[in-house]
């Protein structure tokens, strides 16, 4: 009985959530970094050292061929090929790369040790996520800060390729993190993106993008891919959420989790009212 009510709690709080980040918006950008950094920095605390080293919702395609991953690596596969589809599109190997908003730095140890690039630097607003990711993954020409993606701490035209994964819907000013982007790549370096937005605000981030003065080189709606992925990874993730978390938080995990029963994330994607996106761009 409590099970049920805390499930319904966590059904009725999820579209609120996504309903009152309208108002964080609204916020001083320093407080809603400050939010941002608290939330994530939660996140990292309750995971701990647990072995989950990606955020995203994952992608999954009927007719894919299958990826051939490491034993270690193939239970976040469907997390793994949402990198796949953007870094498959382009040659990546001896190419510098930044990931704005590497999370727990599954995406670039994945970029690190199959795609061979000469070096990749990520960074994520996270201090606890960042803490994670040093002790994690030691792999020589990967190296991980915390900062923040409008005010990037690098030199311009330092990148050929920038990557940025289901984080930008956080950021309070989408312009600055795409004068960013622009900033720091290489000329003719390669910006692959991919996030989600409200069906009514897509058309405001394709003003945005065509704004920033990158060029669109493919753009692909892969809600269905996300869908799917979101189906296939529940099982996976009930059972890490049953080990590490406390009884009375795992409706709310499931929310954060992107878990089919409570996540209006999930709901909104099936419904149509938000879409998944995938951006290939070029300086």
């Amino acid at each position: 009985m409590i099970n049920n009510l805390l499930k319904k709690s966590a059904t009725f709080l999820s579209p609120l959530l996504l309903d009152t980040d309208k108002i964080r918006r609204k916020l001083p950008h320093g407080l809603q970094h400050a939010i941002a950094r608290s939330f994530y920095d939660l996140a990292s605390y309750l995971l701990n050292d647990v072995d989950i080293t990606f955020f995203n919702c994952g992608y999954s395609d009927i007719g894919m061929e299958e990826l051939m991953l490491l034993p270690e690596d193939k239970q976040e596969c469907n997390c793994i090929s949402l990198y796949n589809h953007l870094t498959s599109t382009i040659k990546i190997q001896d190419l510098d790369v930044l990931e704005i908003g590497c999370g727990r730095g599954g995406g670039a140890s994945y970029i690190s040790r199959y795609l061979k690039p000469k070096s990749v630097t990520a960074i994520d607003i996270s201090p606890k996520a960042i803490d994670f990711c040093k002790r994690y993954h030691n792999i020589s020409g990967l190296t991980f800060f915390q900062g923040k993606a409008d005010k990037l701490a690098f030199d311009s035209e330092s990148f050929d390729v920038v990557i940025n994964i289901e984080s930008s819907m956080s950021y309070p000013s989408m312009n600055k993190f795409l004068s960013e982007v622009y900033r720091v790549l290489k000329p003719n370096g390669h910006f692959l993106f991919a996030d989600m937005r409200e069906k009514s605000k897509y058309d405001r981030l394709c003003f945005q993008i065509k704004e920033s003065g990158l060029k669109v080189i493919r753009e692909m709606d892969i809600s269905t891919n996300v869908i799917r992925s979101i189906e296939l990874e529940e099982e996976r993730k009930k059972i890490v959420l049953n080990k590490i978390v406390p009884f009375f938080l795992r409706p709310f995990a499931a929310e954060f989790g992107a878990m089919k029963n409570t996540n209006a994330i999930y709901k909104r994607l099936l419904s149509g009212e938000r879409i998944y996106f995938s951006y290939v761009m070029q300086k």
